[in-house]
């Protein structure tokens, strides 16, 4: 999003804020009821625009804010630049710029979409939403313990710390912490999300178990290979 102006930009960012409140604190009181808290009937009303405090101090005069935004897909958050024109009292104008970032769930912060590799740095960006971190986060946004804001972003990983593909399922919306390495007795090493890391571990110690069973009745049935030796070479 690019505009001038920040009448233009706060109430588009506020209506989306207010309407996926709306439709979070429903999914929220959902979530209760399955399990079994009451549920939370406040009434979410839009809160009118205030101005903000001068981020130049009382002797500067706002001109002019200049916003290039880019939305975060599935938020209320946007990454970009803010670039604000003011004007001291001896008539010098001074340009601010910032630079918008967000903290996401992997402990990273970013404020750029995609990843940047230069020669002499790398500017990480944003990964993607991980299904096993929205999971446990819609519990804790249902006990009052997130925010909706904490709720959007502590999902979402940046582009180092995307977890490899679930050998199992295909699955590929994982961060680090839920791409598992599971080893084979052969030596062998796969990456499975935690749902194909439980049926893998299952199998593995039946089988195990099934083993360690079987193994006196497979001793009987096979003689010991010195006795079968001494055996063949009697006249």
């Amino acid at each position: 999003m690019h505009t001038t102006g920040r009448s233009v930009v706060a109430p588009i960012l506020q209506c989306a804020l207010v309407g996926d409140y709306i439709m979070l604190r429903h999914l929220k009181n959902l979530i209760r009821r399955i399990l079994g808290q009451p549920t939370d009937c406040q009434r979410v009303e839009a809160r009118p625009h205030t101005q903000e405090q001068n981020p130049g101090g009382p002797n500067y005069i706002p001109i002019e804010s200049h916003f290039e935004l880019v939305h975060i897909p599935g938020t209320n958050s946007y990454l970009g630049h803010v670039i604000k024109i003011m004007q001291m009292e001896i008539g010098e104008l001074v340009t601010l710029s910032n630079q918008l970032g967000v903290l996401l769930g992997c402990g990273h912060s970013v404020d750029t979409l995609e990843r940047i590799v230069t020669p002499h740095w790398t500017r990480e960006g944003l990964g993607g939403c991980c299904n096993y971190c929205a999971q446990e986060n819609a519990l804790l946004f249902a006990q009052d313990k997130l925010t909706l804001e904490q709720l959007q972003l502590k999902s979402r990983y940046c582009t180092a710390c995307q977890g490899k593909s679930c050998h199992g399922c295909g699955r590929r919306d994982l961060c680090v912490r839920h791409s598992l390495a599971f080893q084979y007795p052969d030596g062998r090493t796969v990456y499975l999300c935690p749902s194909c890391m439980a049926k893998e571990e299952e199998k593995y110690f039946f089988n195990t178990a099934m083993q360690i069973m079987l193994l006196p009745f497979l001793e009987d049935r096979e003689p010991p290979s010195e006795n079968r030796r001494d055996h063949d070479h009697q006249p």
